[in-house]
């Protein structure tokens, strides 16, 4: 799970992205389900396997004054093996006004459920 706090207002279609999340072994797709959103996302994300960035779509406008946070919740399949943990990075990027900045938007919970994929 994930919990964002914004200081800047977004517009639909803003896309925020996510990124240090390497390792899995989720294969690159267009349509990586979301659930739980308290903030009206695109219901499906972009995950891109090999630079660990999941992209997620906004579906309206997010207003930062409101009592609501960036929330939502995806799966990715764990690696096989130990790695060592990355920094995860957030960046946003809304078209109409050209924003493109990591300090508009940080992680205040990210949640790593652990499933194991056991292969024999």
């Amino acid at each position: 799970s994930v919990e964002l706090a914004a200081n800047a207002e977004f517009r639909k279609g803003a896309k925020i992205s996510i990124r240090g999340l390497v390792g899995s072994q989720t294969a690159s797709t267009a349509s990586l389900a979301l659930t739980g959103t308290d903030v009206a996302l695109m219901p499906n994300a972009v995950w891109n396997k090999d630079t660990g960035t999941i992209v997620v779509t906004l579906n309206e406008i997010y207003n930062p004054y409101g009592s609501k946070r960036i929330t939502f919740s995806f799966t990715l399949i764990n690696p096989c093996s130990c790695h060592l943990s990355q920094n995860i990075s957030v960046n946003v990027s809304d078209a109409l006004f050209k924003v493109i900045d990591s300090y508009a938007c940080e992680v205040v919970n990210f949640t790593e459920s652990v499933v194991t994929n056991w292969t024999e």
